[in-house]
């Protein structure tokens, strides 16, 4: 996977949680429906509380978890300058190693013990194991050091590399993770969530690292004798200069070895020389590549590091969560086995080549600090028992109200007043009431809750619940109304007024006008006296002429539709103003909408 695409999604992941974290609801206290003698003593105390729906949950679980992403790694080589042994008069020069491209994914195991008394605190112990692929570079290796020929003569061993060394690395890690772990399940008793958080922070212990190199490189190596004054022999002593000081020092090599004898022994000679001098170099200063270009390196010791993560979780069922985390991870391996380490002493013959002994740079690195970031996606697995938590004889894997004591024909959910309506859709959960009511009281049974009902003893046929004939409760007004006919209307009683809106240059009855025409029905119904006085208007948009009859076509398609509901003609009185009357100014095109109107009044006549 690309890093740009393992940060995007990480991006994404941070982003989106504090969002669906602002979206969790808090968990009310609930409790055990006691019996009435129980209540009388612990007054409206509960028999206990619980924290959250994470304790619907139980205890024990394991994860199953895929884990990719991006290795970024620093290591730091032992000094190669005393690599070859304490009789190193030179310095050695290196550019310290790069790591690039680095990638991985594998897999773990957690068990987890969720301790609290909410539980949403608990303890992971895991095993994870991951497979990195990347690359390891060296620009520039040059060392250079003491050797002793085999007729004892002291001389000045060089080994350099010939450009670029290269190692394509798979790197085998496993770990040991002990996690403190942290969840909360959104939601609340009466409305769970599926949805959740989950936060992991803990060390880790690496108990295994082995990297496998596949090496690109080549070296040269050389043999510089020091010269006798007079320059006409080699003497034995270690020559400082730079190679090749034509006036200090005699670079070994072929050429050099024809240049004064020219008796055609060159490769022979200088065979034997590398032959009885096991381990020393001479006359090579050509491209040797590695004998072994795939070696394996091991960090033999625990490492100890730690691990950062962060994610969502959705329950897919009582048992099985599925997670999903973003990660950070740090370690830090130290390398106990780089004694004596370089990258390359020694050239061996195969089948009459020469081969560069090599050693892959993870080996000589006196520590590696590795950090790798990415995704984790997996499941959570509970097990042990079901529960239900709170008593109800529900199990919590279908009781909708977990932490409610409810009744089963609502699926756990309580009904407190025992009136056939659950809490959750009871309008007045602690008073027994009727379905038509919304579970509320109604005690004189007019379909008026008596919360609401003004006359709560007195059947009524008015949205307050009060019956026509209560007229003590309503001022009397004598009308100058206009109705269809001109005349004015009688005096009479106002009972309600309501008001139908309209559409611009419409006078069709909307869906969301109907309502309020199905209730004067109800009441023109239940009493005869009553009658109905529909007035409309319009906006000021429009000449006075056309809006006038606009006006009238808008109370009479409202009293079309109370005669279709088998209303009496002559109970229904229509008056048109057009754009008089406005009920508010005409200053905006919201206050124009309110102007589009009729208004219907429920009239008594005196």
């Amino acid at each position: 996977m690309k890093s740009a695409t393992i940060k995007t999604l990480i991006s994404l992941l941070v982003f989106t949680l504090p969002v669906c974290a602002v979206q969790a609801q808090k968990t009310s206290d609930t409790s055990k429906s006691p019996t009435p003698e129980l209540k009388d003593l612990i007054g409206s105390a509960p028999l206990h509380k619980l924290k959250s729906l994470d304790q619907v949950l139980p205890r024990w679980s394991i994860d199953l978890n895929y884990r990719f992403g991006i290795l970024n790694q620093t290591m730091q080589l032992v000094d190669l300058k005393n690599a070859y042994g304490p009789n190193n008069q030179s310095s050695s020069r290196y550019v310290a190693p790069k790591f690039t491209n680095g990638s991985g994914n594998g897999g773990e195991l957690f068990l987890n013990y969720f301790f609290s008394k909410n539980r949403m605190w608990g303890l992971g112990l895991g095993a994870q194991y991951m497979r990195y692929t990347g690359q390891n570079w060296m620009d520039d290796m040059y060392s250079d050091y003491q050797a002793t020929d085999s007729k004892g003569r002291i001389y000045r061993q060089i080994i350099r590399s010939n450009g670029t060394l290269r190692e394509d690395v798979n790197i085998d890690n496993l770990n040991i993770p002990l996690l403190l772990r942290f969840k909360h399940q959104f939601g609340r008793a009466q409305k769970p969530s599926n949805f959740g958080i989950s936060f992991d922070l803990g060390p880790v212990f690496g108990i295994y690292n082995q990297s496998a190199a596949d090496a690109t490189g080549k070296f040269s190596y050389e043999a510089v004798y020091k010269l006798s004054s007079d320059k006409s022999a080699v003497v034995s002593g270690f020559d400082a200069g730079v190679p090749p000081n034509t006036n200090t020092s005699w670079v070994l090599t072929e050429a050099a070895y024809n240049s004064v004898h020219n008796d055609g022994q060159a490769s022979a000679y200088l065979d034997g020389i590398r032959r009885q001098n096991a381990g020393f170099n001479v006359g090579l200063n050509k491209d040797i590549a590695p004998s072994q270009r795939s070696q394996d390196a091991s960090y033999n010791t625990i490492s100890l590091g730690a691990l950062l993560q962060l994610g969502l979780s959705y329950q897919l069922s009582y048992h099985v969560t599925f997670m999903l985390n973003g990660y950070y991870m740090y370690q830090r391996f130290r390398n106990t086995g780089n004694d004596n380490y370089h990258p390359t002493d020694y050239v061996v013959e195969e089948a009459g080549t020469l081969y560069g002994s090599y050693k892959p740079l993870t080996a000589g690195a006196s520590y590696s600090d590795y950090s790798s970031y990415g995704l984790t996606a997996g499941f959570r697995i509970f097990f042990g028992e079901k529960r239900d938590i709170d008593g109800d004889g529900v199990p919590d894997a279908s009781d909708r109200c977990k932490l409610d004591f409810g009744e089963a024909r609502f699926n756990g959910c309580p009904d407190r007043d025992h009136d056939g309506i659950p809490d959750a859709e009871d309008g007045c959960p602690d008073e027994p009431g009727d379905e038509g009511t919304n579970g509320c009281p109604d005690a004189d049974h007019d379909g008026v809750p008596d919360k609401v009902d003004k006359c709560p003893y007195e059947y009524g046929e008015l949205r307050n619940g009060c019956p026509v004939s209560t007229t003590a409760q309503y001022t009397p007004v004598d009308s100058t109304l206009r109705v269809e006919t001109g005349a004015l209307l009688p005096p009479h009683i106002v009972l309600e007024t309501d008001v139908l809106y309209f559409a611009f240059k419409r006078s069709d009855i909307q869906d969301s006008v109907s309502k309020v025409l199905d209730y004067a029905v109800r009441v023109l119904n239940k009493n005869q006296k009553v009658v109905i006085y529909l007035s409309g208007y319009t906006d000021d948009i429009g000449d006075e002429r056309s809006n006038l009859f606009l006006s009238y076509e808008r109370a009479k398609s409202a009293k079309r539709y109370l005669i279709d509901h088998g209303i009496e003609p002559k109970r229904i009185i229509i008056g048109s103003y057009g754009m008089d009357n406005p009920a508010v100014p005409n200053t905006t095109p919201a206050n124009q909408a309110k102007n589009r109107r009729v208004e219907l009044r429920l009239l008594l006549p005196l």
